[in-house]
């Protein structure tokens, strides 16, 4: 059966402040249920979509987010093209993800997780939520 392009299987459903707390480095984006990692099955496209729900605060603050995919949840590499315009305000950012259109094959692995980075000085901080829609 396939899933719906509208039903999220990895979202932080509440608005989330995420902060310059690892100076710099890619942190792993947990839902509410502290989840971080899924598996994505036989995903023809992905698409993440990030929302800045309120103005950051700080100074020159910034927000990166892609996905990175690993097939033994333990190796993960970027997804090209699986990354969002950098953010410094109030709004959306979608980044669509196709498999391969010639063949209509998979080519993504089997697990999937959302990183992001906030960068800036002056205690950088954003109101965020992140989704990941899968399409089979």
């Amino acid at each position: 059966m396939a899933r719906d392009i509208l039903a999220p299987i990895l979202s932080s459903d509440a608005p989330a402040t995420q902060t310059d707390a690892t100076h710099g480095s890619y942190t792993v984006v947990n839902d509410a249920g502290g989840v971080n990692i899924r598996d994505v099955g036989n995903a023809s496209q992905l698409t993440l979509t990030v929302t800045v729900h309120q103005a950051p605060s700080g100074t020159s603050p910034t927000l990166d987010a892609k996905l990175q995919e690993s097939n033994d949840q333990s190796n993960w590499s970027d997804i090209a093209g699986a990354a969002i315009t950098q953010m410094t305000a109030v709004g959306t950012n979608t980044a669509k993800v196709p498999g391969s259109a010639a063949t209509d094959a998979v080519t993504f692995a089997r697990y999937v997780r959302i990183v992001a980075l906030v960068g800036g000085s002056s205690t950088p901080t954003f109101t965020v939520t992140y989704y990941l829609y899968p399409k089979e």
